[in-house]
């Protein structure tokens, strides 16, 4: 596949801090001159990440086409380039995580009558299953975000802590019958 290249003959054509500068402005022509001037480091970040050449190439216009949509919202706390590439590492996760974590497949972590939009939920039992939360230990309440909210599976999760499926799918266990025992029954 060809991919454009930059002009030889303008030094600031790939220059980050211009690039940045474009992107803050909302100039759309920054696409261009990204993949133009970053397009191989990015299909590097994507070929490290994801599982294939294919899918490299894949999340990295899904990368782009992500851009392209959030371009006016984009915060200039670091590097458009820097951006770019969390948003090619993000989209291989999702790649690589793919129908595993669809929702329909996997059990409910809280009791049906409160994961369920329902116009008739209280305010008290929003907050009833805030304290329950709170009552957790952090590095619990952090692992029941990551998978409930974020979509981790156990082996991402094990990965990431240096631990066994096993032993996440048991913490998560824990987890939920102790958010079961604090929970108002319906």
């Amino acid at each position: 596949m060809s991919h454009p290249k930059p002009p030889p003959d303008n030094p600031l054509y790939c220059d980050t801090h211009a690039l940045t500068r474009m992107a803050q402005q909302g100039d759309r022509q920054v696409l261009a001159r990204l993949e133009a001037c970053h397009g191989d480091c990015l299909r590097a970040v994507g070929r490290a990440r994801c599982a294939s050449c294919t899918d490299a190439e894949d999340a990295v216009q899904e990368a782009f086409a992500n851009a392209a949509r959030h371009l006016d919202s984009f915060k200039a706390t670091g590097t458009l380039h820097g951006w770019m590439n969390t948003l090619v590492a993000n989209a291989c996760h999702r790649m690589r995580r793919g129908a595993r974590n669809t929702p329909e497949r996997h059990v409910p972590l809280l009791p049906q009558h409160l994961t369920q939009p329902n116009p008739e939920h209280t305010l008290t039992e929003r907050l009833h299953a805030q304290q329950a939360l709170q009552l957790l230990p952090p590095n619990q309440r952090d692992l029941f975000w990551l998978a409930t909210i974020e979509g981790w599976t156990a082996p991402e999760l094990a990965q990431h802590l240096r631990t066994t499926p096993a032993a996440i799918r048991a913490r998560l266990k824990r987890i939920r019958q102790h958010l079961r025992n604090h929970l108002p029954q319906p």
